[in-house]
């Protein structure tokens, strides 16, 4: 066990008279108080603690040592290994074990050769945690004097070395460890096995296969991955008859998920043959449109079983539907180039069941197969319904509009049956990019519904048709919060310069649970098509409103593009002269220009304002809307006595030098 185990966790408070405590203890005649202070030292400042480990690991109490081994164990404390290492050498056994077991947690690659001597040690205990310590090095030296204690006569010593070996990744002990594929003890050979296979040596691919035959499963199992880790192409025909294995329940479909997933990472074209003819059987049958080891086996084979895939897909290859559904599935996932196509004419021809088959072309990504889908979306069959209307939502993007969805859509909107039916419909008219679905959209919004509403709405966010602002706006005065809320955010992506005016002047009425969602609203509307009269008004509101609400529209102003903002806002920063909060939010509104000559100045002044998180915010913005004149003006701020000020110059200069190259 590490020592570890017996300190406490580092406090992440400390009363302020705890070192003096633990000074006062460990000074103390009473071994109990000894005891407690050293364990406590783990928990104190690294400068205390290590005064207190010095005192405590000269101890004349072996406990009070192995306590405070312990916190420096803790602390990854490797200051103190020069203290420790006599210890490997003490009569007492249990201070052997305690140095060893520090330095499995606090590696120290010099000493590998001193700790290895320990590996002959009498007491197991000191051997095991010797071996521990050696693993951990992280060094080449410790190979040799591990491979020597392979034949330890405990198998919790050989369990170990197995272990240590596979995480030194050394190539020299492949041929030691394979001698011990049929060590008496499972799990030791299981360990074995693993190792192996983290070696990643070609060379004990047959002493695996050996190991397939193994009596105990877990071995078996674990034979399989290190199989699949070396990607073994010639082991295939031994694992292929394991993928199909029948037998206990439980310990079989472990060895068949083993199989699968050693065939899908060799993906070879037979590891892919055998992958498929377990397609259909076992866990694969009646996935429906969940994932099973055998088609994750072959998305996992990649490229290489697109032509399988394919070929069970073809007329005429005689696959029963719950293969041909598993082909579809994962050639669907793996976006393979003609995949659309390939179960689209297998949908067609009803070799693939409509849901599968609908879900892989959506996977696909083939929007040639969009038709498909849509002809789908009105099924009155409830899972073939959802898999269309999730496939056609993969395939519609709202940046590149597809006209042909929009009828379909339409017709399967009258036919909806149940308002949730309706309110993805909606979602998939907004992504159709459309602009004449706006109208259908709007009148779903006064829907008594209110999911469906929300759909509406939003859909009319991602379809950014100017025309929908007016029906917007109205709606930031419903009784709905969600609805208003909804409504706000839809109004930054949609809406024209004839809303603007209107949606300020919302701001100043709207509820406090409102504004924000209004001010990104406005700063969506400004940054899209700010006018002369818009950014008047905003400039209006911050000159009077107060506290947060004025500093939202500050930021909103920020968004509006060009130089027409700049005068407002410092207009806005003249009346400011006592209000750090709105000088940080003109700060913070000037860096969203971007780079800006206009911006430079009103962000000098603000980068020598008096409080330290305006400088700061103005040193960040000078990163963003800031040129290669403001270097010199930002070093300064490197040596700003506000750490704040000072972390945001650097970053600031660092954002700056990435746009210069």
């Amino acid at each position: 066990m590490a020592l570890s185990a017996l300190a406490p966790r580092a406090h992440a408070s400390l009363w302020p008279d705890v070192p003096d405590r633990i000074a006062d203890a460990l000074a103390s005649p009473d071994v109990a108080r000894r005891r407690a202070a050293a364990a406590e030292i783990a928990g104190v400042p690294a400068a205390d603690a290590l005064r207190f480990l010095k005192i405590a690991l000269v101890d004349p109490d072996l406990d009070v040592r192995l306590a405070a081994a312990a916190s420096a164990e803790k602390r990854g404390a490797v200051e103190i290994a020069d203290w420790v290492v006599p210890w490997l050498t003490d009569p007492d056994a249990r201070l052997r074990e305690g140095a060893c077991s520090y330095f499995a947690e606090v590696p120290q690659p010099r000493y590998v050769k001193v700790i290895a001597r320990a590996l002959g040690d009498a007491d197991p205990k000191v051997r095991l945690a010797a071996v521990r310590a050696l693993g951990a090095s992280g060094s080449t030296d410790a190979v040799a004097p591990l491979l020597a204690r392979l034949d330890d006569s405990s198998s919790k010593i050989r369990l170990a070395v197995a272990r240590a070996l596979g995480r030194l990744g050394d190539a020299r002990a492949v041929t030691p460890l394979v001698s011990k594929v049929q060590d008496e003890a499972a799990e030791v050979r299981q360990a074995v096995v693993r190792a192996l296979g983290d070696l990643a040596d070609p060379r004990a691919a047959p002493s695996l296969v050996i190991a397939l035959r193994d009596t105990a499963i877990e071995v078996e199992i674990e034979a399989l991955a290190s199989l699949g880790r070396l990607r073994a192409a010639d082991a295939v025909p031994s694992i292929a008859p394991l993928a199909s294995e029948t037998g206990k329940k439980g310990a079989s479909e472990g060895v068949r998920r083993a199989a699968l997933g050693a065939l899908g990472r060799i993906a070879t074209p037979a590891a892919v043959d055998a992958i498929i003819k377990t397609f259909g059987s076992f866990e694969d049958a009646g996935a429906g449109v969940r994932g099973s080891p055998a088609r994750e086996a072959a998305i996992a084979s990649g490229a290489t079983s697109v032509p399988a895939l394919v070929a069970v897909l073809r007329e005429g290859s005689g696959a029963s539907a719950p293969a041909a559904a598993s082909a579809a599935y994962a050639l669907g996932r793996l976006r393979a180039p003609g995949a659309g196509e390939a179960i689209a004419r297998a949908i067609r021809r009803g070799d693939v069941p409509l849901t599968v088959g609908l879900y892989a072309l959506g996977a696909a990504g083939d929007t040639a197969q969009l038709p498909m889908c849509l002809e789908h979306v009105a099924s009155p069959d409830r899972a073939v319904r959802e898999q269309a209307l999730g496939a056609a939502a993969r395939l519609l993007d709202p940046e590149h509009p597809d006209g042909r969805a929009v009828e379909p859509l339409l017709a399967s909107l009258e036919l909806a049956q149940s308002a949730s039916d309706r309110a993805e419909i909606a979602t998939l008219l907004g992504r159709t990019g459309a602009e004449r679905v706006a109208p259908v959209l709007v009148g779903l919004t006064a829907s008594k519904d209110e999911p469906l509403r929300l759909a509406a709405i939003d859909a009319l966010g991602t379809l950014r048709a100017a025309a929908s602002g007016p029906a917007l706006a109205k709606l930031l005065d419903d009784a709905s919060g969600p609805v208003r809320f909804h409504a706000a955010v839809a109004l930054a992506r949609a809406g024209g310069a004839d809303v603007t005016p209107e949606v300020i002047a919302k701001l100043s009425s709207a509820v406090e649970a409102d504004r924000l969602a209004i001010a990104l609203a406005i700063g969506g509307l400004l940054e899209r098509n700010a006018t002369l009269e818009s950014i008047g008004a905003a400039k209006q509101l911050a000159l009077t409103a107060v506290g947060p609400e004025r500093d939202l529209v500050v930021l909103a102003l920020g968004r509006a593009k060009g130089g027409a903002s700049i005068a407002p806002l410092e207009e806005i920063l003249r009346g400011a002269a006592s209000d750090p909060d709105t000088r940080r939010a003109v700060a913070m509104a000037l860096g969203a220009h971007g780079v800006d000559p206009a911006a430079t100045p009103l962000l000098a002044a603000l980068a020598a304002d008096a409080d330290p998180s305006v400088r700061a915010q103005a040193a960040w913005s000078l990163g963003a809307a800031g040129s290669a004149a403001d270097a010199a003006r930002l070093e300064k701020l490197v040596d700003d006595g506000a750490m704040s000020a000072s972390a945001n110059a650097v970053a600031a200069l660092a954002r700056a030098a990435a746009r210069a190259t």
